[in-house]
């Protein structure tokens, strides 16, 4: 062999070993991941995918296909048709309390639409539902390709009374869409969307989330949204089973928990209490 082949084979030696080095630091990552939901014996999906489509990892591929009731992430889409129907404007109170004590005390007083998304306010987007209408959400869900699309017999119930249902694979599907150059709405309300989603911001890096319950008597908890940063931006979905509130916290937990031994985030990356 002369000194020009052995500096080829030297070469594809030293790149194949990355390659399988990465492979395996991969492979090491995902069942990190795997093992962050079976140790608590969670029936659990979770989807992480690069905005670009080129990398993709799923936990629970059967559950990441499975329709489940949106309940509160559907303020996701809920507050973008809200905007675009012109039932919000996203400037200061849209919503006047009526007195009535309500279950959650966060939503016994005024709300903004900043403040409604936060505390997942139901009555403030029940509002917003009955002014939207049913014909306007077949339509826009239709075209949305979001889930199965289906408005149930009560406008203002149809997110949270299992009738409209969408995968973690669909969730994520619907957030690149919004990212896509021929985003089914216009820059203000996204813009708008962006800000009131955003969980935490720190160190070069944006989370924005949605939380979501379904309550006991369906007993899914969802958290979606993405991870932004000077280098790429990440969309993801995870449902668990979830019986109890005290299980609430949870869902942003495992997420971020999960970001981290995937890469999306780094290991020192923290939500501030």
């Amino acid at each position: 062999m002369n000194r020009f082949s052995s500096i080829v084979a030297c070469l594809c030696l030293a790149a194949a070993l990355a390659v399988s080095a990465a492979a395996s630091g991969q492979e090491s990552a995902t069942s990190d991941v795997s093992q962050l939901f079976t140790s608590r014996g969670l029936e659990a999906t979770f989807v992480v995918e690069s905005l670009d489509g080129q990398e993709r990892y799923v936990f629970n591929s059967d559950r990441a296909a499975t329709r489940y009731c949106p309940a509160s992430t559907f303020k996701v889409p809920n507050t973008l048709i809200a905007l675009d129907f012109g039932a919000v404007t996203g400037d200061g109170i849209e919503f006047q309390w009526d007195g009535t004590q309500r279950g959650v005390n966060a939503w016994n007083q005024d709300q903004s639409l900043a403040s409604a998304l936060r505390v997942s306010c139901v009555w403030c987007y029940q509002e917003i539902a009955r002014q939207v209408g049913r014909e306007t959400y077949e339509r826009r869900l239709a075209e949305l390709g979001y889930g199965n699309a289906v408005v149930g017999d009560l406008v203002d119930q149809f997110w949270l009374d299992g009738s409209l249902r969408i995968s973690a694979l669909e969730q994520v599907q619907f957030l690149r869409s919004l990212r896509e150059p021929q985003a089914p709405f216009s820059d203000a309300p996204m813009e708008l969307l962006d800000r009131i989603m955003t969980i935490h911001a720190a160190g070069g890096y944006i989370l924005r989330a949605k939380s979501g319950w379904t309550g006991s008597d369906q007993h899914i908890g969802w958290y979606v949204g993405s991870v932004h940063s000077n280098n790429a931006t990440w969309l993801f979905a995870m449902n668990f089973d979830m019986f109890e509130a005290a299980d609430a916290s949870l869902r942003q937990s495992l997420t971020v928990d999960a970001l981290k031994l995937l890469g999306v985030l780094p290991d020192s990356w923290q939500i501030a209490e």
